[in-house]
């Protein structure tokens, strides 16, 4: 049995990506600052935290009342089972990639490697899910993802 993709002829939400791409860059810029001068007070910290998490407020209110195209139907959160499934992906993706912001630090104050030489370190890692990645999915295809999911957190354990 073959299935059809829904096709919408409504327009794009720009207003929708204008929120969502405002709010996650404000708030990312904001908290970077945080790290960086220590005070939540300052200028160039608080107003961009702030306005942030207003804009994505303002994406979520507009996603539940909006009757156009979606970018994401936050509606589906009320699901126990979806948000269940998103917050053990999120968990899962903290401890599989936190380690990732610590590398290059690792790489460049502990081995005293350079910005080039600690990029092609960690291009490895790139390289190496450009190799599992399909072959992941074959087997996902194939076997079923939970199967997959099972055996490769168990590999990865060892």
């Amino acid at each position: 049995m073959s299935r059809r993709l829904a096709t919408s002829t409504a327009p794009p939400n720009f207003v929708g990506f204008a929120l969502i791409g405002a709010g996650l860059s404000l708030l990312v810029y904001g908290l970077g600052e945080f790290g960086s001068r220590g005070e939540f007070f300052a200028p160039t910290v608080g107003a961009p935290v702030v306005l942030g998490a207003l804009a994505m407020i303002g994406y979520v209110l507009r996603s539940v009342r909006g009757r156009g195209p979606k970018l994401l139907d936050v509606s589906m959160f009320r699901s126990p089972v979806f948000s269940s499934a998103n917050a053990a992906n999120l968990f899962n993706g903290a401890s599989l990639f936190g380690s990732m912001l610590l590398l290059p630090l690792y790489f460049q104050l502990l081995h005293g490697q350079s910005l080039i030489v600690t990029g092609l370190s960690l291009a490895t890692f790139g390289i190496g899910g450009i190799i599992a990645l399909p072959i992941a999915g074959r087997l996902t295809d194939r076997y079923g993802g939970g199967v997959v999911a099972m055996v490769g957190m168990r590999c990865r354990c060892w």
